[in-house]
C-alpha cells in the first residue's frame, strides 16, 4: 500500500506513479501480491494504524505484514498507536 501522502509532509512522487512502481516491483518477487489503492479511501487519515484496520475489515483472515525502511524501523515507536499497529501486522 503506498501512501496517498506522506502525514509529516515529506514530499513524495506521486500516488499513482508510487502505485505502479510498487506494482511492477510485487510482481517480480511475487504474482500471488496484491497492491492495494486503500490508501485513496478519502475517510481514511493516512496513519498505518488506520489502513491496516480498514485492509483487515475489507480483507478478514487475511494476514498483513509492513515492509519499512531502515529509516522508519528507527522511528516507529513514534507512529500513531504503534503497539496497536504490532497487534494488526507482522512488523
Amino acid at each position: 500500500v503506498p501512501p496517498r501522502e506522506h502525514v509529516w509532509g515529506k514530499l513524495t512522487a506521486n500516488f499513482e506513479h508510487r502505485f505502479t512502481m510498487i506494482q511492477m516491483t510485487m510482481r517480480t518477487i511475487d504474482p500471488r501480491i496484491h497492491v492495494s489503492r486503500v490508501e485513496t479511501v478519502p475517510s481514511l487519515s493516512g496513519y498505518t494504524v488506520d489502513t491496516l484496520s480498514e485492509l483487515i475489515r475489507q480483507e478478514p483472515g487475511i494476514q498483513f505484514g509492513i515492509v519499512m525502511g531502515s529509516d522508519a524501523v528507527d522511528t516507529f515507536h513514534l507512529w500513531r498507536d504503534w503497539k496497536h499497529i504490532l497487534d494488526l501486522a507482522v512488523v
